[in-house]
């Protein structure tokens, strides 16, 4: 069908078809936005997509690969602003940031194998490494771009976004000063957590150790976490963590005076044994944390904290519950600034639901909005933090 189209004029293209029909990138000089789907790493193929100046997203979903799969990089794509690299077996994949992506501003990467980010290094000569291919990566690719090669002044990295999971990961985060947003799912261990601190505009940090967004499963009592919480810069305004996490990571997060939005959510853990563990692993009461919050999310099966009572800057909160206890309510109605709630019940019906609304309603009738958590409403909380200006477009 590709003969039908006007190759040149083609900006965005998704392709998930056979490798053997894959196209030569060189005839759509034109593309922007390039997705595929079942793809079959081929350096050689991928050395190609160097002579497309206006790309600026790429998306690979792998299931496989052609040749030796050890080491796997990308060449120079000069324009690309947005990578997302999928990796569901075994294998090393480098990003090299300069010279090779200089303006590439959001970067994801689900792998279960290792991840290496390495802000300056030399472009990679992928055709050379791949040696002779079949099929459509036996076409000659273009050069790298003069531009990409020739450069001897390094700009800092331009990455905003960086969403990370794999078996091993390595970062230097000192590398990476206009970074914003940080996402790990499920990480196995990340070298370089102690170079947070460099990162000195990051505003929002979330670490899964699920294993359910990619990556592989790992609880946060790993070292790692407590390296990166204990390095997070003070321009840290957000904190999600999500799976299990221990006393030590707790006493940590108590000391973060720079936070204003915390969020503790435990929900996904069914071992009731280690969800109850968690009672002993809440930020002190007496931690300086609770002080300068004004969003809390408190998911899991165990009850909100008893430190939260020195939450006195509250004024939003989201946590899950059965039926609201009288130590709830009491609790709830001890935070002077509280003014919106969401919640999250187990009940099976809207009319359950109602129910528990008018039980909050009437004993806390001081608040401004109370709200039940359904599955496609997660606008009420990002509209309640713009509220608060730290939602994820604040500033």
């Amino acid at each position: 069908m590709l003969h039908s189209v006007n190759r040149e004029a083609l900006e965005e293209l998704g392709y998930d078809y056979a490798y053997e029909r894959l196209p030569c990138p060189s005839i759509f000089p034109n593309l922007a936005s390039l997705t595929l789907f079942e793809f079959e790493w081929d350096a050689h193929w991928l050395a190609q997509l160097s002579c497309l100046p206006q790309l600026r997203e790429l998306f690979l979903s792998c299931s496989g690969g052609r040749g030796p799969l050890s080491l796997l990089q990308l060449p120079a794509l000069p324009a690309l602003t947005e990578l997302t690299v999928r990796l569901p077996f075994q294998s090393t994949l480098r990003v090299v940031l300069w010279p090779t992506l200089p303006v590439l501003q959001k970067l994801t990467v689900d792998s279960r194998g290792e991840v290496e980010i390495v802000a300056v290094g030399e472009v990679p000569d992928l055709q050379a490494a791949a040696g002779v291919a079949e099929g459509p990566a036996a076409l000659a690719a273009p050069a790298a771009p003069a531009a990409a090669s020739q450069q001897t002044a390094v700009t800092p990295c331009a990455i905003h976004t960086l969403q990370l999971g794999g078996s091993h990961v390595t970062v230097d985060f000192g590398t990476l000063p206009a970074l914003r947003e940080l996402n790990l799912w499920g990480c196995g261990a990340v070298v370089g957590a102690s170079t947070l601190a460099g990162a000195c505009a990051l505003r929002s940090l979330h670490i899964d150790g699920t294993g359910m967004y990619g990556g592989v499963h790992s609880p946060l009592t790993a070292g790692w976490v407590t390296e990166l919480l204990r390095a997070a810069p003070p321009s840290l305004h957000s904190l999600h963590m999500q799976g299990l996490w221990g006393p030590q990571q707790a006493e940590v997060v108590g000391g973060m005076t720079q936070l204003r939005l915390l969020a503790l959510d435990a929900d996904g853990v069914d071992d009731l044994a280690a969800a109850a563990s968690l009672q002993d692993s809440v930020p002190p009461a007496d931690g300086v944390l609770w002080r300068s919050l004004s969003a809390m999310l408190w998911y899991g099966k165990v009850p909100l904290p008893e430190a939260l009572r020195g939450a006195t800057q509250l004024q939003l909160l989201s946590y899950s519950t059965s039926i609201p206890t009288l130590l709830e309510l009491d609790l709830l109605a001890a935070l002077p600034a509280l003014k919106r709630l969401w919640v999250r019940t187990d009940a099976e019906t809207e009319e359950e639901d109602e129910r528990i609304h008018k039980v909050f309603r009437r004993h806390l009738p001081h608040l401004r909005q109370v709200k039940m958590w359904v599955d496609d409403d997660s606008g009420f909380w990002d509209a309640a933090l713009t509220r608060l200006k730290i939602g994820p477009g604040a500033e």
